[in-house]
């Protein structure tokens, strides 16, 4: 059975903007032994590394969210399966604000940046299926063939393999692992602002 898309995306955009809102309240303000400037910047020296997670969160949501706005503006009806499947990839979604805690509060540990990279790559994992899918069922209803898709999923498929790689290197150096899930984000843009060229 077919059915309207609104309460889906509707659905989602308010998933989105609930997980964006809770990043920002991980990052509490910091107590200082002196109310003075120096104990001031010490703080929020100290509170980097979270601002730097919160940063690399925000943008896997926002570049997940502009994808899932994107992919469905290509159907215009859903069935239950794809209802069940959108609510499967938002379900890693929505344990993105304690992962992000856990790496902006222990960014030196390899274990807490290993668990937040392999999140981030589940995720990936997860959306590149998903999108997929839909582009196949978009295909065989012959809508706009404009995009080269080819292109796109082999950047998808280089974020991943970027995600994957940040795994790995958290156990040799944590640093390195955010370095990484930051160039993924910037494949992932790269490749939606690509595809919004090519259809508009």
């Amino acid at each position: 059975m077919l059915l309207g898309k609104n309460r889906l995306e509707a659905f989602s955009d308010g998933v989105f903007a609930i997980l964006i809102t809770l990043l920002i309240l991980e990052i509490e303000i910091p107590e200082l032994s002196k109310a003075d400037s120096r104990s001031m910047l010490e703080g929020l020296v100290v509170l980097l590394p979270k601002f730097s997670a919160f940063v690399l969160s925000y943008l896997v949501l926002a570049i997940y969210w502009l994808s899932h706005h994107d992919l469905f503006a290509r159907i215009k009806y859903v069935n239950g399966k794809i209802l069940w499947l959108n609510l499967l990839l938002l379900l890693p979604m929505c344990v993105i604000p304690f992962t992000t805690s856990l790496a902006g509060d222990y960014p030196s540990s390899s274990i807490s940046v290993f668990i937040y990279a392999i999140h981030i790559t589940i995720i990936g994992i997860g959306y590149t299926l998903f999108e997929r899918y839909l582009d196949t069922l978009a295909s065989k209803k012959s809508l706009d063939g404009s995009v080269s898709l080819a292109s796109h999923n082999l950047r998808n498929d280089l974020a991943v393999a970027l995600n994957v790689a940040a795994c790995v290197v958290a156990f040799l150096w944590p640093p390195a692992s955010f370095a990484l899930l930051f160039c993924s984000r910037l494949v992932l843009l790269i490749s939606y602002w690509r595809v919004s060229s090519e259809k508009g």
